[in-house]
């Protein structure tokens, strides 16, 4: 049901045949090799086709293609000499359009589901001389289907149709059809292109547009505005072959060959309120530049795409009135407002030249005034113009520090606690965007408290989450992201990224620490709140939450545009977005200044300086039983307690480091595993704790009592090597007693 093929090293033994093509480099703009279609004799096949597969409504086929690569070919010379259809076939012989026919009607029906141009692609005007990536989604299931690119026998002597195919992918959509910033691989799941991340590759490196202003009157179309233009050209309205004057000045007038359309690149609409034209529909007049249209699939459709241009959604149907240019002017609905949303304006029907000719002028995507948000408070004393609901806090100094805090002691209200939360008021930063803040937990436990806690731990956490519906619910900024095999449901990240959710449990005498989240930049909108939200959990064994009456606080809170690499983990974000970088570290993104330890190496039979955290567990001689072989001397860390488990090393010089080893106890005695989820990862990062990426998942053997322990070595590679690494080892999913 699924394959995909980049041609990296070699054609893919998934392909049924293909002629006429070799992998080659040199087609501008391709990603290393694609697969060029530039050899072979006149009236020889030029194309590449599947072997038979079973589609289901919605799967999808997305590739990149490039027309013409080095070549320009001109529009006078017809149309069909440029034409690369995808087309399937059920039976091997008739071979189709992917929807048959032209779907681009203004209403949408049973065969045409998706509005949708026919999947034919045209080389003239040099659209797709720079490689574009198509996503198309299947109407209806096909078994037995072969999808074959490319022209039938070509019988041009010259100016067929040279063209390229890279990063192809048939198969179960992947999330958003990866917004149109990345390939579909196997899983399925996404691979982004390069300057956008991400789990459907929405978020970009760099901020995007937000706003479109188009006069047409530079004279040329900017790559940062225009994606794909086919059948127009920017003409002076005053001249003869034009539809006139439309707005004043140039205009973008379309009178081409075959398929008239103008897409814009992907923008942040977030904040936009409208989008405006000026546009003229043929004339009144049969004949001459800008004659009359007669067809209803002469008129004009203009369109909003919010995943990389799978699917489209009309926001108006210009019809054949508009045979005098007339102003538009539209709010953009909520389903057009988002981080990754492109237009098109486009006329129905395949036209021929010079008939049914159209024109637009000053287009606009339009945004209010735009400040930069920022949102910081030190709570020395509160802005209170920042804040929504402080229910439970108040300000005083904590852990010993010597300025106020935003703090919260737990109140006891019989067997159930108050939940303390501190709700921001709305707040937008530029993007790329982050949340940082320091925390504290209780700096000193009565003994009676950290026994509990020793044999326990502890149901108390903090969430981070936003709203952007006026605080009527809540969400996680990020949840749990696990490896593929262990995740249930949609798979909302890469098998290597590890996202932790935004969620701290309570770690005894931990101090203040420093926080720092990047925000996803799809949950941003105008109406965003934040929260950080904490309540009790009743301990599984029984022990009342009373007993463990946790204090905490909060400090320095900033939401702002992130500071460069976040200070790589090694300072504070200042308002200004410069670094303040602690001690050891220095430079505008926090680099060590002198060289961290280059080994570690530790038994836990005395007390370590090695760990930055261990959460979940304690250095004990005591544990799961029986005890395996090679720990019955001395102490182990041993992880069983309730909340988060984990221990992450200080950071550490890997310039020169090979391996890591570890003896290790996955599931033992009474601590058999109930799930294959309970794995434990082992984690490293580059930049001081923000990011992990996985390195092993050792898995636990389900209801099995081991009594030897696993002797474990990773090998580290050359991306887990720099001069500042940590290791985390993590288990996400337990049941409380592991």
């Amino acid at each position: 049901r699924t394959m995909s093929d980049s041609f990296t090293s070699s054609i893919s033994s998934q392909w049924l045949w293909y002629a006429g093509a070799v992998r080659s480099s040199t087609c501008p703009h391709s990603k290393g090799n694609a697969l060029l279609f530039n050899t072979g004799a006149d009236g020889t096949w030029h194309i590449i086709e599947t072997a038979p597969m079973s589609l289901y409504q919605g799967d999808v086929v997305m590739f990149d293609i490039s027309i013409g690569c080095s070549t320009t070919y001109s529009s006078t010379t017809g149309l069909n000499l440029y034409a690369v259809p995808v087309t399937m076939s059920t039976n091997g012989g008739a071979y189709t359009l992917i929807n048959g026919v032209n779907c681009a009607s203004a209403t949408p029906s049973a065969s045409c589901p998706y509005q949708s141009l026919p999947s034919t692609y045209y080389g003239y005007d040099d659209a797709f001389k720079s490689f574009k990536r198509i996503v198309w989604v299947m109407p209806a299931n096909r078994t037995n289907t072969r999808v074959r690119f490319g022209p039938n026998l070509i019988a041009l002597t010259t100016n067929f149709p040279v063209f390229a195919l890279d990063s192809i992918y048939i198969g179960p959509p992947c999330p958003n059809h990866c917004s149109g910033h990345g390939v579909c691989e196997t899983g399925p799941k996404c691979r982004c292109d390069g300057g956008y991340h991400g789990h459907d590759c929405s978020s970009a490196t760099a901020a995007r547009k937000t706003s479109i202003s188009e006069d047409f009157e530079s004279g040329s179309l900017s790559a940062t505005t225009w994606s794909i233009v086919q059948g127009g050209k920017i003409v002076t309205g005053s001249t003869s072959a034009s539809c006139g004057v439309i707005r004043s000045g140039n205009n973008l007038y379309f009178s081409g060959d075959g398929i008239r359309q103008a897409v814009t690149v992907d923008i942040d609409t977030r904040t936009a309120v409208f989008v405006q034209l000026y546009i003229r529909i043929g004339s009144s007049s049969t004949s001459g530049y800008c004659d009359r249209s007669t067809s209803a699939n002469d008129q004009v459709m203009l369109q909003y795409s919010t995943n990389g241009g799978a699917t489209w959604t009309t926001l108006n149907n210009f019809a054949l009135t508009y045979e005098t240019a007339k102003f538009y002017n539209q709010s953009l609905p909520a389903g057009a407002r988002y981080v990754n949303t492109r237009f098109r304006i486009y006329q129905i029907s395949i036209e021929t030249p010079g008939a049914n000719e159209w024109a637009i002028d000053d287009f606009i995507i339009g945004l209010p005034p735009q400040t930069l948000t920022l949102f910081y408070d030190n709570f020395d004393p509160i802005n209170n113009t920042v804040w929504s609901n402080l229910y439970g806090g108040t300000t005083a100094s904590f852990c010993n520090g010597n300025k106020k805090t935003l703090t919260y002691l737990q109140r006891d209200l019989g067997t159930v606690f108050t939940t303390s939360q501190a709700v921001t008021n709305k707040v937008m930063p530029t993007t790329p965007a982050m949340v940082q803040f320091s925390m504290a937990w209780s700096c000193t436990l009565k003994s009676s408290e950290l026994a509990v806690f020793n044999s326990v731990g502890s149901g108390t956490f903090l969430k981070l989450q936003y709203s952007n519906d006026e605080a009527k619910t809540w969400k996680n900024v990020y949840d749990t992201c696990k490896p593929t095999s262990y995740s249930t449901g949609v798979q909302t990240c890469s098998s290597s990224t590890i996202n932790e959710p935004t969620t701290w449990f309570f770690t005894p005498n931990s101090g203040w620490n420093r926080y720092t989240v990047m925000l996803p930049a799809s949950i941003l909108t105008t109406n965003t709140q934040f929260r950080w939200q904490s309540d009790l959990l009743t301990v599984s064994n029984g022990i009342t939450v009373k007993r463990l009456n946790v204090r905490y606080a909060l400090d320095n809170v900033l939401i702002s545009a992130a500071c460069p690499s976040l200070c790589r983990g090694h300072g504070t974000c200042q308002q200004s977005g410069s670094c303040l970088c602690d001690t050891g570290y220095t430079g505008p993104d926090c680099t060590p200044i002198s060289a961290l330890p280059m080994v570690i190496l530790d038994k836990f039979e005395t007390t370590s300086s090695l760990w930055l955290e261990t959460q979940g567990a304690i250095v004990t001689t005591v544990g799961c039983s029986p005890t395996p072989t090679a720990m019955v001397s001395g102490r182990r860390l041993h992880f069983g307690f309730v909340g988060r488990r984990r221990a992450t090393t200080i950071d550490m010089d890997t310039t020169f480091a090979t391996q890591i080893t570890f003896n290790m106890v996955p599931s033992i005695g009474h601590c058999t595993a109930t799930s294959q989820n309970s794995a434990v990862f082992v984690l490293y990062s580059n930049d001081g704790g923000l990011t992990f990426t996985s390195l092993r998942q050792i898995d636990n053997k389900l209801g099995t009592s081991v009594t030897n322990d696993l002797n474990v070595t990773i090998p580290i590679p050359a991306a887990a090597r720099g001069k500042a690494v940590r290791f985390r080892w993590w288990q996400p999913d337990h049941n409380g007693t592991l």
